[in-house]
């Protein structure tokens, strides 16, 4: 194994503190404040990158030199790594960004036209093993994330913040060529830092995708359809699963390295049925969502590396008041230990 940082050793320490996404809001119809939305997603990409990570033990572009082998399916790993089967990846990143419209709302007040946004999140992914199927490899995958999101301009912006804490579980099979299929069973747990970590919302979401990775020359490329089930328990509403859904998403992107700089655009596509039918609030709701986003990521070393992002999200909804667009750059540091 090789040897492991200092910074680890003490991010290993603060994972146990620590371990607990920027939510937007809607309009209340009585009292015409911001209400959370805890059915917009977030991080797909990042989650997306974190377990393609660890699958290839990818290295930082000023360390690729190191000794990789290649095996007949394609999949790219350390010998070291290949001879175990397990790894871990530790992250911890703090950025600071600027939204022109934090809460995600069709038209915004002077309070909520615009706000900083600084993110705290933690990241502890485990590889379980790699298991030779004879055609395929098997990789069963764990992880706990702790996401902090904190908004400042405005006294009344705190109503955004939040915590959540999130807990999956996956298996997948990779296949020649570059294909792959997921399934996985992930919770989330949101809470109101405001309100001595009441917790505000709980989802589970079984998924299942289908993914194929492409290499082109030094550029990674990738595309990954998805199809989930979203049961929720929306606590501060008096229907609990009004936020109950189908979705279906499809997810581009592209990993260029250009010496110690990464370039990341990606594309996520998403249409979302609700299953609510007791309720005119959701009721018969579809939901087309548009993510373009695009990361510059500039490695120091191994372990650390400079990020800066630039993201557009829209939504279109069949429901009036629903649809809204919004555009969040911002930039931050990021720590990562892979053993």
């Amino acid at each position: 194994m090789k040897h492991i940082p200092l910074f680890a050793q003490h991010l290993s320490a603060i994972s146990l503190i620590l371990l607990i996404p920027s939510l937007p809001l809607v309009v209340d119809a009585q009292t015409r404040q911001p209400t959370r939305q805890y059915d917009l997603p977030t991080n797909q990409i990042d989650d997306y990158r974190a377990r393609q990570s660890l699958l290839n033990r990818e290295k930082a572009p000023s360390s690729i030199s190191g000794e990789i082998a290649e095996s007949d399916l394609g999949i790219q790993r350390p010998v070291e790594e290949k001879k175990t089967g397990f790894g871990y990846h530790l992250g911890f990143e703090t950025k600071l960004g600027y939204s022109n419209n934090p809460a995600s709302m069709e038209s915004t007040s002077d309070t909520f036209d615009s706000a900083g946004v600084w993110e705290n999140s933690l990241r502890n992914n485990f590889l379980l093993g790699a298991f030779d199927l004879g055609g395929a490899s098997f990789s069963p995958l764990a992880s706990i994330n702790f996401t902090r999101v904190n908004h400042f301009g405005h006294d009344d912006l705190d109503i955004l913040d939040s915590d959540s804490l999130s807990i999956s579980f996956a298996g997948i099979f990779q296949f020649s060529g570059g294909w792959s299929l997921r399934g996985s069973l992930a919770s989330s747990f949101q809470f109101d830092p405001n309100s001595g970590m009441h917790q505000t919302y709980r989802e589970t979401s079984p998924t299942i995708a289908l993914g194929k990775g492409l290499q082109i020359g030094n550029v990674q490329a990738f595309i990954e359809w998805s199809v989930a089930y979203h049961y929720t328990n929306s606590k501060a509403q008096p229907i609990e699963d009004i936020m109950d859904r189908f979705e279906t998403a499809l997810l581009f992107g592209l990993n260029m390295p250009l010496g110690k700089i990464e370039l990341s655009p990606f594309l996520r596509f998403a249409l979302s049925r609700y299953s609510n039918e007791d309720t005119s609030y959701n009721k018969e709701q579809t939901d087309f969502m548009m993510n373009l986003g695009l990361q510059l990521k500039y490695y120091f070393s191994e372990w650390l590396s400079l990020k800066s992002h630039l993201n557009l999200t829209t939504r279109n909804s069949n429901i009036s008041g629903k649809d809204f667009t919004r555009i969040d750059p911002g930039f931050g540091v990021a720590l990562d230990a892979k053993f």
